[in-house]
């Protein structure tokens, strides 16, 4: 009896775990088609996979590495520091 709990507890983990990862916010009450969910995380990543990218001077770039560098440096420029003048305090 203490078997089938733990299993029925590690199903109903794996069931959440699969169903959190495909966003799917609706599951038939007992089903634990932990296969379907694998298959809508699955296309999602490949929907949300970026494979072109336009760059600042407005030109495609398709390579995978062109195209993390770019995101980087666009973010290290958005979210960068900015110093302002050193030694100086903020007035109170």
């Amino acid at each position: 009896m203490s078997i089938r709990e733990e299993l029925e507890n590690v199903l109903s983990h794996e069931e959440q775990l699969w169903k959190q990862k495909s966003r799917c916010d609706w599951l038939k009450l007992g089903d634990r088609n932990t296969k379907f969910f694998h298959s809508r995380t699955i296309n999602r990543r490949k929907i949300n996979r970026i494979t072109t990218l336009r760059n600042t001077n407005g030109d495609w770039l398709y390579d995978p590495d062109e195209i993390q560098q770019e995101a980087v440096n666009f973010f290290q420029k958005l979210y960068g520091e900015n110093p302002g003048r050193s030694g100086e305090m903020p007035p109170s």
